[in-house]
Order: C-alpha cells, then sequence, then structure tokens
C-alpha cells in the first residue's frame, strides 16, 4: 500500500513540475512576443517621423519664410548701425575722459576715486601716495568711476555687437537653407523657431510689432486693468461735462 501512494506522489509531483514548466514557457513566450510587437511599433513610428521629416516645405511657406528672413535682415542691419552710433560716442567720451586726466611724470593718466583716497592709472592699477597723492590731482579732473563706467558701458556694447553678428551668421543660414531645394517643412520651423527665441532685444525691438508685444508684456508682468468699454461710457445721470 504504501508503494502505491509513494508511487502515486512521485507522479503527482512530476506534473505539478511539468505545469510549473509549462507556467514558465507560456509566460516567456508571451514576453517575447509582447517585445516584439512593442519593436515592430517603435520601427513604424520612426519611419513615420523620417516620412514627416522628409517632407519638402511648401514653396508658398517658402517665401513666406524668405519675408521673414527679410524682415529679421534689416531689423539686424538697423541694430548694427545703432551699435555702432553708440559705441563711436563712448569711445569718444573714454577719449575726453583721458584727455582731461591728471597725467604725472612717466606719462600715464591718473584717476582719483571719488572719496578722494586712492588713486588709479588708466590701466586699473592703484598707485601708492608715494608715487602721488590725491591732494595732487585737482578736483574738478575726472574721477576713477567716471572711466569705469563709461568702460563698462562700453564693453556691454561690444557683447551686444558680438550677439547682433552671431544672429546675422544664424540668418545667413537660413536663407541659404532656404535656397536649397531639399528643405522641409520640420526644418523650415526648426529654424524659424530659432531665430525667434534667439534674436537679441537690439534686434526685436526694430521688428514690426515690437512694441505693442512689449506693452502686453509690461500689463501681464504688472498686472495694468485693460480699458473697459463701461469705464468710458457716460454717465446716464446726466449729460457729460464738456472736455476743458
Amino acid at each position: 500500500m504504501q508503494t502505491v501512494v509513494n508511487h502515486f506522489r512521485i507522479k503527482q509531483k512530476a506534473q505539478e513540475v511539468k505545469d510549473h514548466e509549462r507556467r514558465k514557457w507560456f509566460i516567456a513566450a508571451r514576453e517575447k512576443q509582447r517585445v516584439k510587437e512593442q519593436r515592430v511599433d517603435q520601427a513604424e513610428d520612426a519611419v513615420l517621423d523620417m516620412v514627416a521629416a522628409a517632407v519638402l516645405a511648401d514653396p508658398a511657406e517658402i517665401a513666406e519664410f524668405r519675408v521673414k528672413l527679410d524682415t529679421y535682415d534689416e531689423a539686424t542691419v538697423k541694430a548694427l548701425m545703432e551699435n555702432q552710433a553708440l559705441l563711436d560716442a563712448v569711445n569718444a567720451n573714454i577719449n575726453d575722459l583721458l584727455d582731461r586726466a591728471h597725467v604725472i611724470e612717466d606719462g600715464r593718466r591718473v584717476f582719483k576715486t571719488r572719496d578722494g583716497e586712492r588713486v588709479f592709472d588708466e590701466h586699473g592699477s592703484q598707485l601708492p601716495h608715494a608715487v602721488i597723492h590725491p591732494d595732487e590731482i585737482r578736483n574738478d579732473a575726472p574721477k576713477w568711476e567716471d572711466l569705469q563706467d563709461v568702460r563698462a558701458e562700453r564693453d556691454q556694447l561690444r557683447i551686444e555687437r558680438k550677439e547682433i553678428l552671431e544672429f546675422q551668421d544664424k540668418l545667413d543660414h537660413a536663407r541659404e537653407r532656404s535656397d536649397a531645394n531639399t528643405l522641409t517643412q520640420e526644418e523650415m520651423g526648426d529654424l524659424d523657431a530659432d531665430l525667434a527665441d534667439s534674436a537679441p532685444a537690439s534686434v526685436a525691438k526694430h521688428m514690426p510689432g515690437f512694441e505693442a508685444k512689449a506693452d502686453l508684456k509690461l500689463r501681464e508682468e504688472f498686472g495694468a486693468p485693460s480699458a473697459s468699454p463701461t469705464n468710458n461710457a457716460p454717465s446716464q445721470s446726466g449729460p457729460s461735462a464738456p472736455a476743458l
């Protein structure tokens, strides 16, 4: 009897192992099929993306894009001219300060600070009192802070000019791509968005609609109320007073 029971248990255990192996195989097969379907979906998405990216821009859209590039070009030229005029004025101001500065024996132009405590030469080196005392420099001579302020303004204008020229390079690249027969809708959209995002403020202010956009931005930042027709309507209690 015991032999029969043991045989039954062995047979039952073998069946459990077989069922477990079958479940493992089924799970593995299902996961394999899921991965396969996922790869197929990814491949189809990639193909669709490639097809979408390969759609050439419409000639009418390209013509409209070129008009926008012309507008950017005009605004960039105006910004460069304005920047150059400001640079010329700042450089003239610097030269004027240097011309009116106190000159020591070795030929260096020197400036005392507004508090009258220190003296710097034109290159930014502080000079000890043994070389020149602040009291030796007349009070109406340009101060060190005056020269620093104007030079900082010049440095900022130089940075602005560099930004304008870099933007001009982007414009040139966009112009070249707009003349190519391989310009796609996706690439044209990317170029358009990049130009809009990277346009320096000195260029953007010469673009059409800039003042309206700036006014709207100020209203949003400071919460200025918009004009309401009811606020401007005449009172119903009587005739409005005559304008003075």
